[in-house]
């Protein structure tokens, strides 16, 4: 088992951070924690378990992203994380820290209040990513945004698996969430909120998304 708290322009590649935990009261980041002015790279590899666990932190059970670093992950495997709060699968912390994901798989994940994958206050840029398995528990199956920043989530899969009361794919807080060009399973109009622009749904998942 691998776990790292405090990294600073790094990158890593084909790694495996596995079922490592934190205090489910108080701790972030159950098995990666990104500080405020560090720049993550991730290529490849699983953050996470084998199979189901037990809570691992409060917020971000696989990563937690401060409000100012920058976080690149690519065909990366986030699964079977668990939180008591926020942000199952990763959380990134308000303020303008940008997230780029692309080709990776958020699946089984579990967060209590929102965002089952990923619960965010920061600036998304998603693409050709896969959402499977995730339960967001109030709001955000796959994605809860309370962000400003401008967010776009494109050919991208999000399959009736997902769960959460209100938002089984993606709740977003604040209106202008681009989330055009993606494939819902159950449709749009089931899987998003009204602050969430899904038009020009996919009719499949494309080919080659997210991460083996």
């Amino acid at each position: 088992e691998i776990s790292v708290r405090d990294w600073s322009s790094d990158v890593c590649s084909s790694d495996l951070f596995n079922c490592n935990t934190l205090s489910s009261a108080s701790g972030n980041g159950g098995n990666l924690f990104n500080t405020d002015t560090a720049t993550m790279s991730i290529s490849g590899g699983v953050i996470g378990c084998d199979q189901p666990g037990t809570i691992s932190a409060r917020n971000g059970g696989g990563l937690f992203q401060t409000s100012t670093g920058t976080l690149t992950l690519t065909n990366v495997r986030v699964q079977h994380n668990r939180v008591s709060n926020n942000g199952g699968g990763l959380f990134v912390a308000t303020g303008a820290v940008p997230l780029q994901m692309t080709t990776s798989t958020f699946a089984n994940n579990t967060a209590v209040v929102q965002g089952g994958a990923i619960s965010s206050g920061g600036r998304l840029t998603i693409s050709s990513s896969v959402f499977s398995g995730n339960a967001g528990g109030t709001y955000g199956g796959g994605i809860a945004s309370d962000s400003t920043q401008t967010n776009t989530l494109s050919n991208s899969c999000f399959d009736a698996t997902n769960s959460a009361t209100n938002g089984k794919g993606v709740y977003s807080f604040v209106a202008g969430f681009n989330a055009q060009s993606n494939w819902w399973e159950s449709g749009a109009a089931a899987m998003v909120n009204a602050n969430v622009n899904a038009a020009t749904p996919l009719s499949s998942c494309p080919a080659g998304s997210g991460a083996p």
